[in-house]
């Protein structure tokens, strides 16, 4: 990680790390553990964030201590905890045999300052006010979660789990937490809803965007709730950015993400937000500035000059979707609604078989549009078949050179013998074969 002050921040070795933690079984303390190596720029980044968070945790008196294992030399540490990758990070509980609970709140100061307030608080939290409520999302990555006061003591099992990501927030109506302009929409039988806040939402215009909710109004039983959550908890449409891109597309739900140029048409932000209210069940949706994120769109497949783009994260960004001639922001929601239904969209992925069969699907492609620009007219004609005849003179020229550089170096010219030289080296009492290599 670098050479930092690390005064807040303990660090741990293999040889301390036990002793470490029993400590702070003893004083009912959990510990935040950063386990990070010196080469890795990602570590370079987090960790001066992470102490300048710890430095805060202690002036704000949260009681939470924060720890880091550097695996740069001795990597038997990050082995013991299966850590795959770096920065990790883990949460560990004082509680006695509880497992480390992996961090995936936003990688910043305030990220993990407000992880610390949040670990160390009731999973559900009652608030007296909108006004209240608000203050607390203030600095959230995240939605907020709502429950009604008659089901907050049933659903702590379901706030323990998602408390590290959301404040889970209590009243005793839905409403009392909600900003004015949706108070009308609680349906009547809701008791759960999901709340983000304006500033989290995509806004098409210079107008401030309106805040996004949903509700859950269905029988009581905590794994559809849990469920349910899992499909709600990104509502409308998000503004991406880096503090919240990587929950968005690990949320166990297909996402749509929008590339976007600079200036949007309204007919653009009218297929985005007609798509989001027609699909919402199937998708999240999210949108990117693409020439800001440029680098990284490059990387999937998308090209600056290409914006306005849209492709789907699938299985947590084991694949995703991309296909420009397929997935067109032009027909955003009926192109979803095409993939929804099987149609065979160019999809990619990290795997050897995803790579192979995405340059195939690209071939023959340019083989189609070859095609058509050829049955414009005489000259497109004449020009396609000199462009392949070219082609294919390119492609004889390539393999008749890498045929004869495969017999230069692997073949040797063996020497051809005469009647009367073979004669002559039997003669001598050598056979024709030691006669070659003499």
């Amino acid at each position: 990680g670098g050479d930092h002050d690390t005064r807040s921040v303990t660090t741990v070795t293999a040889k301390t790390l036990d002793d470490y933690l029993t400590n702070q079984r003893v004083k009912q303390r959990p510990a935040l553990i950063m386990f990070h190596v010196g080469w890795c720029k990602a570590c370079q980044r987090t960790f001066p964030l992470f102490i300048a968070a710890s430095d805060r945790v202690q002036r704000e008196k949260v009681p939470m201590d924060f720890a880091h294992a550097d695996c740069t030399d001795d990597k038997s540490l990050c082995q013991r905890f299966e850590v795959t990758g770096y920065p990790t990070i883990k949460l560990f509980a004082p509680e006695e045999g509880k497992a480390p609970q992996n961090f995936r709140g936003t990688r910043t100061e305030v990220g993990f300052l407000n992880y610390a307030k949040r670990m160390t608080m009731p999973p559900i939290r009652n608030f007296e006010s909108w006004s209240a409520y608000e203050k607390a999302l203030s600095d959230e990555a995240y939605s907020g979660i709502i429950v009604e006061d008659r089901h907050a003591k049933d659903l702590q099992q379901v706030a323990l789990r998602w408390m590290d990501r959301h404040i889970v927030a209590s009243a005793p109506k839905l409403s009392d937490l909600l900003p004015e302009e949706l108070r009308s929409q609680v349906p009547d039988d809701a008791y759960i809803a999901v709340l983000s806040l304006s500033r989290l939402q995509w806004k098409d215009s210079d107008e401030q965007a309106p805040p996004a909710v949903a509700f859950y109004k269905d029988v009581f039983d905590t794994t559809a709730i849990d469920n349910w959550i899992v499909n709600s908890r990104f509502p409308g449409i998000w503004s991406l950015s880096d503090a919240n891109f990587f929950e968005y597309s690990h949320a166990d739900k297909s996402a749509v993400v929008v590339a976007l140029p600079q200036e949007v048409s309204s007919d653009v932000a009218q297929q985005t937000r007609g798509a989001q209210q027609a699909l919402q069940s199937d998708y999240f949706f999210g949108v990117v500035n693409g020439e800001d994120w440029s680098k990284e769109l490059t990387n999937l497949g998308i090209f600056p000059e290409e914006l306005p783009r849209a492709f789907v994260i699938e299985k947590n960004f084991e694949s995703w979707v991309e296909d420009i001639n397929e997935l067109r922001v032009s027909h955003l929601q009926q192109d979803l609604q095409k993939l929804s239904d099987g149609a065979p969209l160019l999809r990619q992925g990290r795997t050897i078989m995803h790579k192979v069969f995405l340059y195939k699907r690209k071939a023959w492609r340019f083989v189609l549009q070859t095609w058509a620009y050829g049955q414009q007219g005489n000259l497109q004609m004449a020009t396609v078949v000199f462009a392949g005849l070219l082609w294919l003179a390119l492609v004889i020229g390539f393999l008749w050179g890498l045929w004869s550089c495969c017999n230069y170096v692997m073949l040797e010219d063996e020497p051809e013998f005469s009647h009367v030289q073979r004669a002559a080296i039997q003669a001598q009492g050598v056979s024709v074969e030691e006669g070659r290599l003499s």
